[in-house]
């Protein structure tokens, strides 16, 4: 037998997509870089301070004085990681964690994982079982849609619906027969473009045909919440999608990040009280993982109370700031996608060519945005996506505008889909 090499088999098995990441790599400005400094939303990149408009920390808790000063005394008290399995033991921290967490959202009972995306892989399958029926929408986020392929790995059926099109939802629920178990598997904000999901009605759905509806608010939470009025356009409290549609969670799985809005290495899930139990035993990556860094549980903590003193403040900010980038952008003729005013600002160049343009001459003009190109997208459907946070300044905006200013003169083709 000729022996071969078993990693350029691996990478010739794979060779298309293989081929499109190298290439994007060798062409794209802002792809696996290294930060050298920071300082503010300023960063050192290649020798050069660029404004960061890639970060998702959207309410700028990673840099907040409080959130900081919360850790060392944390650390000195419970080490740098407890490496208990949550099925032996966990530090008492946890529990006002998920306490907190779970008067926020307003749920019975919350339990915290290092992910989001462990959550996925193992709350999914957990919900499901052997002909349970799995309808994901399209699209989900890539790590929901893992977990629902393993949910399928283990007997479930899984189907796709068309993005928000709750006909084509409620066909495949009406088509469904008699299923042990249905799921429904949406993100609760979609990236790149801020878009809510369609709660009201798939929470009607859900209860309709006894199904249960598994929201993945990573985006969401933090950032909007209850009673939206032209006073807080984003909602009171940052308590999640389902809060601030007038939603209850009846027959609704809710699952938020804390690594976004919160600056923090952990994630949770609702538990109803009368699954709690049953959570534990099946959810294998809650049985089985570690808990998460001791620095998350000050840094969870101590945001819930700036959340609490501060948060309206910091949204009302932020919406600001996202609001001037987004009609800016309008200004300009170009065409940024962007519900809601949601502080995800994404703006198509349509061929991966002219992304990449952009995104040369941002970098010249020292701003760093995060590039979307195939095979993350759509080949040719490449967008500049702004990402703004509550520690970016109304200059780093104006700075932000003149670039485009500079994208949209340049050329013509540059100027994105009107």
């Amino acid at each position: 037998m000729t022996s071969r090499d078993p990693y350029q088999q691996l990478i010739e098995n794979k060779f298309q997509r293989y081929n499109a990441l190298a290439d994007l790599a060798a062409g794209d400005t802002m792809l696996y870089k290294v930060a050298t400094e920071q300082k503010g939303r300023q960063v050192r990149v290649d020798g050069k301070w660029v404004t960061d408009f890639a970060s998702c920390n959207y309410l700028g808790l990673d840099l907040h004085e409080e959130v900081i000063a919360s850790i060392p005394e944390m650390l000195r008290k419970w080490g740098v990681h407890p490496s208990w399995s949550k099925a032996v033991m966990q530090p008492e921290p946890y529990l006002e964690m998920e306490a907190r967490l779970a008067e926020l959202i307003g749920v019975e009972n919350v339990f915290v994982i290092p992910t989001a995306t462990l959550i996925h892989h193992g709350l999914i399958p957990a919900l499901t079982m052997k002909e349970s029926l799995v309808l994901v929408d399209r699209h989900a986020h890539n790590s929901v849609q893992t977990g629902c392929a393993i949910a399928k790995a283990r007997g479930a059926t899984v189907e796709t619906f068309r993005h928000n099109d709750m006909e084509d939802l409620e066909a495949r629920l009406r088509q469904s027969g008699d299923e042990p178990s249905r799921l429904i598997c949406v993100d609760g904000v979609y990236s790149p473009n801020g878009a809510f999901a369609n709660v009201p009605e798939l929470v009607a759905l859900a209860r309709k045909y006894d199904a249960i509806l598994y929201i993945d608010d990573a985006h969401g939470f933090g950032i909007i919440g209850e009673d939206p009025s032209p006073e807080h356009p984003y909602g009171r409290k940052g308590n999640g999608i389902v809060q601030h549609l007038g939603q209850t969670y009846d027959n609704v799985i809710y699952v938020g990040a804390l690594s976004k809005a919160y600056s923090s290495m952990a994630a949770f899930m609702s538990c109803p009280a009368r699954l709690k139990d049953y959570l534990k035993l099946h959810i294998d990556t809650y049985v089985y993982s570690g808990p998460v860094p001791t620095a998350a549980f000050a840094s969870t903590l101590a945001a819930l109370e700036v959340n609490r003193t501060q948060g309206e403040q910091i949204r009302r900010k932020l919406f600001h700031l996202t609001k001037r980038m987004v009609d800016g952008l309008r200004e300009l003729g170009l065409a940024p996608d962007s519900a809601n005013y949601f502080p995800i600002v994404a703006t198509p160049f349509g061929k991966d060519a002219d992304a990449q343009e952009v995104a040369r001459i941002l970098m010249e003009e020292g701003i760093y945005v995060t590039l979307m190109l195939f095979p993350a997208i759509a080949r040719n459907k490449g967008i500049i996506r702004a990402t703004v946070t509550a520690e970016n300044t109304e200059e780093e905006v104006e700075q932000f505008l003149r670039a485009m200013k500079r994208v949209r003169d340049r050329d013509g083709n540059l100027r994105g889909a009107a």
